[in-house]
């Protein structure tokens, strides 16, 4: 069809007909071939102005604003929208109008700026409903939906105009418009927690979908829905039916994501097997096309199935991957908050530009025409002219400086963003390396009890540490987790060590009746180098049984936690040490000063911590106790 229009184009006609070929063609090469559609959309921009034909000019800035939206050229597709937008205006074309404002609006929402989106959808919304196009309409309010659906206060804001898009869209039969409202809506009824409602926009939205290859969207979410009630036979079903008919024509970013449900599916029902393969299948798909958020989501998947498997030096492996590409997101989500606040800089500029902007050639001839008409008007006319410059004049100088200020305040901003984000990225670096450290001392001691304990023992002893690798897994992807669960991981890993020792040790917790473990919050393994500093340095060379306490309590909206041991000291111990044993101890306290040291800098509080040994009343040493104050947030 394009290469027939083509060798049509090749006549040397110059008419309104010709313009419509073009703008024809140039569609239908938005994502062939960019080029040709933004050359094909100049021919008609160009010839439209020759014969003064302003709808073309306006259908022409329009395909050159989608072909520069689709290359990712965001300030130039918001221009040339901005100047159909006037043609549309001028020629009372309300649909041109509200498509130009949906456009713009879909930018925005693309770039996160929930409000200024919310604005250009609801005045695209205004048009349409004065043009009473009802595919219109209810195309702009399922866009206006979704930006709603964004925050818990206004999802019952978004559930009203998605109802008011699917009685519109059922009016006029379309289908396509009908399954993706039913599909959002659908989703929203998931966040709610109403699934039977959820459930029921799904399956008809597959109805309206019949034929169409998005129909997998729908079939996958039921899938969710019925893994969300340990339906797994059903789920699984609808799962693989959305997988099977994705893989020959859907993009490979949605098929990575159909394998992650399967696999995550397979994972909660137990099926260990299946679970890895599709982690596997996913994680390979998305390393292909480059996709690291569902990449994290495979790396996360694959660990804890390697957990459940035993297999813990491939789980480590995969937690580590999973830790660091979750660092990249974070940086790479603060670098385009930063292009963001960029982004709204360049657009306030292009549009005190295009708010001066002259009319286009068309309405600059029919001016002429009439001011030639009537010398008075001419006369008029340039001394409104003269007068507008002075205005502009003025504006713009006002505008300089207002821009330069607030140019000024930006940099200074973006100088505090990176700040900020140099030190939460080097808190999560540390973060990412106590695990490792902690989980290495762990398999060390699985070594050395195996060499040392018979094998039923050993058996109870790898059930704790799975529990316990499960535990740290989990907590790791948190900047702070609740006391409680902090205090599980803790129990366990002394349980570990306490049977590993040659004189098992107890230990017991005494918590104030004004901390709230569910509610107060700590960084993950805060304590737990403290307690492994009492075991190694202290009870491990204790010739008899030891204890350890912790006392947690909370005064001024601190956090005061001590782990006190009745050990040998630090002075005995340090003459027993091995000295492997003094650099893994060093390491473990050094980490734990340096993510003290950026918690400080980054929450602007005096988290701290101080040893002090204990000593009999004959002056012979009796433990150690580290004491440490946590400030909480306000």
């Amino acid at each position: 069809m394009i290469d027939s229009f083509e060798h049509v184009l090749q006549t040397l006609r110059e008419d309104t007909s010709r313009v419509k070929d073009l703008l024809l063609v140039s569609k239908n090469l938005f994502s062939l071939d960019p080029e040709k559609s933004l050359s094909y959309a100049a021919q008609a921009k160009d010839l439209s102005q020759k014969i003064a034909y302003k709808p073309g000019i306006a259908y022409s800035y329009k395909n050159i604003g989608i072909v520069n939206y689709l290359q990712g050229k965001l300030l130039v597709a918001i221009e040339n929208f901005e100047y159909a937008l006037v043609l549309f205006d001028s020629l009372k074309d309300k649909i041109g109008s509200s498509n130009m404002l949906g456009n713009i609006g879909a930018i925005y929402y693309d770039q996160g700026d929930d409000t200024k989106a919310l604005d250009y959808y609801l005045r695209s919304l205004k048009y349409a409903e004065l043009s009473g196009d009802k595919l219109r309409i209810a195309t702009a309010l399922v866009n206006a939906g979704n930006v709603y659906s964004n925050k818990d206060a206004t999802i019952d804001k978004a559930l009203e105009y998605y109802r008011r898009s699917l009685s519109l869209t059922k009016e006029i039969n379309d289908q396509y418009l009908l399954g993706t409202a039913l599909v959002d809506l659908g989703e929203l009824y998931m966040r709610k927690n109403e699934d039977d409602s959820a459930l029921d926009c799904f399956k008809k939205s597959v109805t309206a979908y019949k034929g169409n290859e998005n129909i997998a969207y729908p079939l996958n979410n039921i899938g969710k829905i019925y893994a969300r009630r340990k339906d797994f036979i059903s789920a699984l079903k609808y799962q693989q039916q959305a997988y099977d008919m994705s893989k020959n024509y859907s993009p490979k970013i949605d098929i990575t994501k159909f394998l992650t449900c399967l696999a995550e599916t397979y994972y909660q029902q137990g099926d260990k097997k299946n679970a890895l393969d599709y982690y596997l299948k996913a994680k390979v798909m998305a390393e292909e096309i480059g996709a690291k958020n569902e990449l994290k989501q495979t790396f996360e998947g694959l660990a804890k199935t390697y957990v459940l498997l035993g297999d813990y030096v491939n789980a480590f492996k995969y937690q580590t991957l999973f830790t660091n590409i979750k660092d990249t997101l974070y940086n790479i989500e603060q670098d385009k908050k930063l292009a963001r606040l960029q982004f709204d800089f360049d657009i306030q500029k292009k549009q005190s530009e295009i708010d001066l902007l002259t009319k286009d050639k068309a309405i600059v001839e029919k001016e002429k025409t009439r001011a030639e008409a009537n010398a008075e008007k001419q006369k008029l006319s340039r001394n409104s002219i003269a007068a507008g410059a002075c205005v502009v004049l003025l504006s713009s100088l006002f505008m300089f400086l207002f821009y330069k200020r607030k140019r000024d305040a930006e940099e200074k901003q973006k100088e505090t963003l990176l700040s900020l984000q140099v030190s939460e990225t080097e808190m999560k670096a540390l973060r990412s390396q106590m695990n490792p450290h902690f989980i290495f001392n762990a398999l060390q001691s699985i070594q050395t009890f195996l060499v040392n304990h018979k094998s039923e023992e050993a058996n109870v002893y790898l059930l704790k540490f799975s529990k316990l690798m499960r535990l740290v897994l989990e907590n790791s992807q948190y900047a702070e987790v609740s006391l409680k669960t902090d205090m599980q991981a803790l129990e366990l890993y002394m349980q570990l060590e306490s049977i590993r020792l040659q004189h098992p040790f107890t230990y017991e917790f005494y918590i104030d009746e004004n901390v709230n473990i569910e509610d107060d919050n700590i960084p993950p393994l805060i304590l737990q180098p403290f307690v492994e500093n009492a075991i190694w340095h202290g009870l491990q060379y204790k010739p008899e049984p030891g204890k350890i306490n912790i006392y947690i309590r909370k005064e001024n909206n601190s956090l005061y936690a001590s782990v006190e041991d009745n050990g040998v000291g630090r002075q005995v111990s340090k003459q027993a040490l091995h000295p492997t044993l003094v650099k893994k101890n060093s390491l473990g306290m050094k980490l734990t000063e340096e993510r003290l040291k950026i918690l400080n800098e980054v929450k602007k509080i005096k988290a701290q911590f101080q040893i002090i040994d204990l000593f009999a009343e004959d002056a012979k040493p009796a433990g150690t106790r580290v004491e440490l104050s946590l400030p909480l947030a306000s």
